[in-house]
This record gives C-alpha cells, sequence and structure tokens, in this order.
C-alpha cells in the first residue's frame, strides 16, 4: 500500500493530465478481489497484477505492453477486457 495516498488516486491524477494520459498504465496490488481489478480497468489501467507475482511473467506482461503502445496498438485493454466480461 501506498503512503498517504493510493494507486486509484494516482492513475485518476495520471488520466487527468493531458501530459500524461497516454501512459499505459499497470496495477501492482496487493488486492486481489475481481472488484479491485475491475476498478483498475475503469480507471484505464492496461493491466492487474496482484502480489505476490512471478517476476519473470510480470517483466513478460509489461514487455509485451511497452511493445503494443510502440506500435501504436490503440486497445491494449482488449483480452483484460474479455477476461474480466466486459463488453
Amino acid at each position: 500500500m501506498l503512503p498517504e495516498v493510493d494507486g486509484w488516486r494516482v492513475a485518476e491524477e495520471l488520466r487527468a493530465k493531458p501530459e500524461t494520459r497516454g501512459i499505459p498504465i499497470l496495477f501492482l496490488s496487493a488486492r486481489s478481489e475481481r472488484s479491485d481489478e475491475a476498478r483498475a480497468y475503469e480507471l484505464g489501467g492496461v493491466g492487474y497484477i496482484t502480489k505476490p507475482f512471478d517476476p519473470i511473467s510480470m517483466t513478460e506482461q509489461v514487455r509485451s505492453i511497452v511493445e503494443r503502445a510502440r506500435r501504436g496498438e490503440r486497445d491494449l485493454r482488449r483480452e483484460w477486457r474479455e477476461s474480466l466480461g466486459l463488453r
């Protein structure tokens, strides 16, 4: 847990500023409830990893997100949205 401010607030602040709005947000959290993952998605996140996590898997996910963003993919969240059962 972050002191004084939480990840939800950080994500909201990043999305609110034009200069940081386009930065892909990958949440790393101790919160493992499905509702927390859905909230991260609603805040514009591109992925959600829960603790404890596998560093190799996390590295692969970060690499994939960065590569897709560099290619200009617009919907970095498609697979995640589908896994959450959202349209």
